[in-house]
């Protein structure tokens, strides 16, 4: 285990152990649900987006000949906090216990992240490669859903915060 992903099994630790906790009782609230579901709709959005205008085969060059990985270095992963993993955890997602790639983001898999709920700057960032490869119209396009998905996103953490905040569970999401 790399000392940079020391951190991060720690916070899959922590989002594992609010989902046995919690997870039943999260699911009994309709509004969860719902922002649950808004959420993966958002992100399917997203990718079907993002396959349509070719983004995972540019991406994938830089995952495999860019030393550390390029905008997926192994940094990366350290910057999730566990109510984003907790997300990932309500969709089956199953958490690695070492990078795919040497030197890479622990979540970053052979065919791309393997996360659903990404960190925001894993949907927001646009390399040099991204943007002179696509027309403005598109770029417009491409930000405006991933605008739509980092809202719901947003929205969905600021739930899991009152919902953890009210039971006098306090999660520290930062680093």
């Amino acid at each position: 285990m790399k000392d940079a992903n020391k951190d991060v099994f720690s916070k899959i630790e922590t989002a594992k152990g609010l989902y046995d906790r919690f997870a039943q009782a999260l699911r009994e609230i309709p509004g969860f649900c719902i922002l649950l579901e808004d959420y993966r709709k958002e992100i399917g959005q997203s990718r079907c987006m993002m396959e349509e205008l070719g983004l995972p085969e540019i991406c994938s060059h830089c995952a495999v000949f860019v030393p550390g990985g390029g905008c997926c270095g192994t940094e990366i992963a350290t910057w999730y906090d566990p109510f984003t993993l907790l997300i990932n955890l309500f969709w089956g997602i199953d958490f690695p216990t070492r990078p795919y790639y040497k030197d890479s983001c622990l979540f970053l898999a052979k065919d791309g992240c393997m996360l659903m709920a990404r960190y925001h700057f894993c949907v927001n960032y646009l390399c040099h490669r991204i943007t002179s490869a696509l027309s403005e119209e598109d770029l417009a396009k491409l930000t405006s859903q991933s605008g739509r998905e980092l809202y719901i996103g947003w929205r969905l953490e600021v739930f899991l915060e009152e919902f953890f905040h009210s039971r006098g569970v306090f999660v520290g999401i930062m680093g």
